[in-house]
């Protein structure tokens, strides 16, 4: 009993010292992988608190520069404050729906505000605008000022069809979107006084620019040219006499097509004129008091 026992005891104590050891290389490996844990934990919590306070910093900013663009609406377009909060609604939600943030919006409105866009028309304007910048060479910026202005001159608050027959002109002819609203901005006062439309002017200017006529030169010559042409329809004589046989009709025919359409009139002019021999041609525009070389 007593040797069993001890025997008992002694593989006891070699079982008992197994499972010690045992343990003590589960408490070790439990140690290392809790340390291992630790460490991802710190490395995990670094890579998401980093990016997160950059997203911080950015909303922060975000919000920062939409306070100051807002503020700027408010200082160029008239309305009370519940008006106003509308319109800052409104430029929130275009910027969920256009590739422009609320701040970048905020500017073009401003922009629309100080040229005289009214308040009402202000988010049609901008988005317009942005998708104008995206669709032609024009920037942003540029788009607002330009439009607008033309929008002054000519008295037309249509900007979306505006803008849609500037994109198209620029695609059919070999010029710019740029080149040609700032033809037309140089022609618009005088076209839009002898009655032709804004359709009319733009058509104009992007021919006039498609072959190499620049705006700083060819936009103060056509002027006068169109009020050279309104003038002589309206007072008769020698030169409406010309001018109605270079466009192959008669001195009435001609006074009655101008007051009717008068960008249709001078376009049967000009072609005329490009029917006559080169000689022909310049006497032509001598007669019609046109000799000076930028109108010739």
């Amino acid at each position: 009993m007593a040797v069993n026992l001890g025997s008992m005891n002694i593989t006891l104590g070699l079982d008992l010292s197994k499972f010690e050891k045992s343990m003590k290389g589960v408490r070790r490996r439990f140690g290392r992988l809790s340390g291992q844990l630790k460490m991802a934990g710190r490395d995990l919590t670094a890579a998401i608190s980093a990016p997160l306070a950059g997203v911080g910093l950015l909303a922060t900013k975000t919000a920062i520069d939409w306070e100051t663009s807002f503020a700027k609406v408010q200082k160029t377009v008239k309305g009370t404050d519940a008006e106003l909060g509308e319109l800052g609604k409104g430029i929130r939600a275009l910027s969920l729906k256009l590739p422009v943030a609320a701040g970048g919006l905020a500017s073009i409105a401003e922009e629309a505000g100080r040229l005289g866009i009214e308040r009402g028309n202000i988010l049609k304007f901008t988005e317009t605008i942005v998708n104008l910048a995206e669709t032609s060479t024009m920037a942003a910026e540029e788009a607002a000022t330009a439009l607008a202005r033309f929008n002054a001159i000519t008295k037309n608050a249509d900007t979306r069809a505006l803008a849609t027959s500037l994109t198209i002109l620029g695609s059919e002819f070999a010029t710019t979107e740029s080149e040609i609203m700032e033809m037309g901005l140089r022609i618009a006062a005088t076209g839009k006084l002898i009655g032709m439309s804004e359709a009319d002017i733009l058509g104009l200017s992007a021919a006039m620019t498609s072959v190499g006529i620049a705006a700083e030169m060819g936009g103060t010559a056509m002027s006068k040219v169109l009020i050279g042409i309104a003038e002589a329809a309206g007072e008769g004589g020698d030169k409406l006499n010309t001018m109605a046989s270079i466009a192959g009709m008669s001195a009435d025919k001609f006074r009655q097509k101008f007051e009717k359409d008068a960008a249709g009139a001078v376009n049967t002019l000009i072609k005329g004129l490009g029917q006559l021999e080169k000689e022909e041609a310049f006497k032509a525009v001598d007669m019609l008091g046109f000799s000076a070389d930028r109108t010739r």
